[in-house]
């Protein structure tokens, strides 16, 4: 009833001349979705890409989700028009939510959205909603403002039955929509997994690796040796097999970073050297990380780079760690590379990593690194964090735009309402960060603390604009302060 009464009051006040956004009643969005979680037993033997599918679905299935979103990755690249093509790019996308992650659960909306485009008609199609759905719910939770907004829109959209188009009154004046919170930072491009591309490829190679795959199970002790004659190969009729190689050489245990490192140190072709480079990410061998420095250091792949990058962030040790503490600083190296490292740096989470971020945020050049830098406080909730991302907000001499930013991280990193009001009181004279503030604050509607911030500044803020924005967060509380300010404004 309180919700009714507010809404019936803004809607005068809408018609009063305040302007407030339109509010939408509804019931409550559905709190599951459910999806296919387990691929069903490969159907098509005739098909090219039948062993591949069921080697990614025996990945999945035992739950190695990095190796079974690049078998299903490869399956829909390779063959597009295999019976298998459409729904691996579902399970594709399903390994990589299992992944989690900022970077992986986009690059699980990316597949799904390509199933969308090249196969609307996919078995899958239903699950691939529901999965997206899910995954825009686990980015919004990671503090992505852009799936903050799709699932925003998404609750509203089940919430409301669609209702015939209304031409609008010319008495009732257009009103601006609902503020909106920035959008996060791009997520650090790359590594980009291992992939087979189609050059000159055939299906003899795939029947070839899968027979060294097969003895593998049965015979490794023979099945070895042979897969270390295909990767010391380096005639180029025998790239295509190289490549496929490297999925069985990564799944060999200790023997792995034996058979890897000669690929990722001389392989000819690009293409097995950043496989290698991606798979030796998973070995803890301590001959791992001088390479993939040198990698970094001196490659002019962008690409073999990334992969350098992400593989020396998955080493545990102090020397690799200093390693990529080394990458993030290195002024001679491309932005994107440090914006990588520093991506994989705030990943670690620990005390150590977050103080080193904030001591090297200063020395960052490109918006997107220091983004990356104040997502990872973020990420991170302590009061140090969010008093550090305050003071990048009131800092009048850095970028507008990172200003937003530092401020929308700092309401979701800890920052308490009273640091939020501090923030908009220290801004006078500047309207923008004041609009941006109130989005902030808003968010906070159910705190008591925020009502009663939002109630003074609809009663005594001198710009209409920022007012209008005041009242429409508090249209959205139950707080019967709220509501008793909107009953006083109606009788005024």
């Amino acid at each position: 009833m309180q919700r009714m009464m507010m809404a019936a009051a803004a809607a005068v006040l809408f018609g009063t001349g305040y302007g407030l956004p339109e509010i939408t009643q509804g019931p409550a969005p559905a709190p599951q979705a459910y999806y296919a979680t387990v691929p069903p037993a490969a159907w098509m033997p005739a098909d090219t890409a039948d062993s591949l599918y069921r080697l990614a679905r025996q990945a999945l299935n035992r739950a190695r989700y990095a190796e079974a979103a690049e078998q299903f990755r490869v399956i829909h690249t390779r063959y597009p028009e295999s019976s298998y093509a459409a729904d691996a790019l579902y399970w594709e996308a399903f390994s990589l939510h299992r992944m989690g992650g900022s970077r992986n659960l986009r690059r699980a909306l990316a597949a799904l959205d390509h199933q969308a485009e090249e196969y609307p008609n996919a078995a899958t199609r239903g699950d691939a909603r529901s999965l997206s759905s899910r995954i825009n719910a686990d980015l919004a939770r990671l503090g992505d403002a852009a799936a903050t907004t799709v699932v925003a829109q998404e609750a509203a959209e089940a919430a409301v039955a669609p209702a015939p188009a209304v031409a609008a009154s010319p008495s009732v004046p257009v009103v601006a929509p609902a503020p909106r919170p920035g959008r996060g930072p791009r997520p650090a491009r790359g590594p980009k997994p291992p992939r087979v591309r189609n050059d000159d490829c055939d299906d003899e190679d795939d029947s070839r690796i899968f027979a060294i795959q097969a003895l593998m199970n049965s015979n490794s002790e023979r099945a070895v040796p042979l897969l270390k004659k295909v990767l010391a190969r380096r005639d180029s009729a025998s790239v295509c097999l190289r490549r496929f190689a490297m999925m069985v050489a990564a799944q060999q245990g200790d023997d792995a970073a034996d058979l890897l490192i000669g690929s990722a140190q001389g392989d000819p072709d690009p293409e097995v050297r950043k496989q290698a480079i991606f798979w030796l990410s998973q070995t803890n061998d301590p001959r791992v990380v001088p390479i993939l420095d040198s990698v970094i250091r001196t490659s002019a792949d962008d690409e073999l780079r990334g992969s350098a990058v992400f593989a020396l962030s998955q080493q545990r040790s102090p020397v690799a760690r200093r390693a990529l503490r080394s990458v993030a600083e290195r002024e001679d190296l491309p932005d994107e590379v440090r914006t990588q490292a520093l991506f994989f740096i705030a990943q670690g989470g620990t005390a150590e990593d977050l103080a080193y971020l904030r001591s090297v945020y200063g020395k960052m050049k490109s918006s997107e690194s220091k983004q990356h830098v104040m997502a990872a406080m973020m990420a991170h909730q302590s009061r140090e964090n969010a008093q550090w991302l305050i003071g990048i907000a009131k800092d009048r001499n850095e970028d507008l735009e990172l200003r937003k930013q530092a401020l929308f991280f700092a309401g979701n990193a800890g920052a308490t309402t009273d640091d939020l009001l501090a923030v908009y009181n220290s801004f006078p004279d500047d309207p923008e960060m004041r609009q941006h503030m109130l989005v902030v604050l808003g968010q906070r509607s159910s705190d008591p603390a925020a009502v009663g911030h939002l109630i003074q500044i609809a009663r005594t803020e001198k710009d209409p604009e920022l007012r209008k924005m005041a009242l429409f967060w508090l249209s959205q509380t139950d707080d019967p302060r709220a509501t008793k300010l909107l009953e006083d404004l109606l009788e005024e």
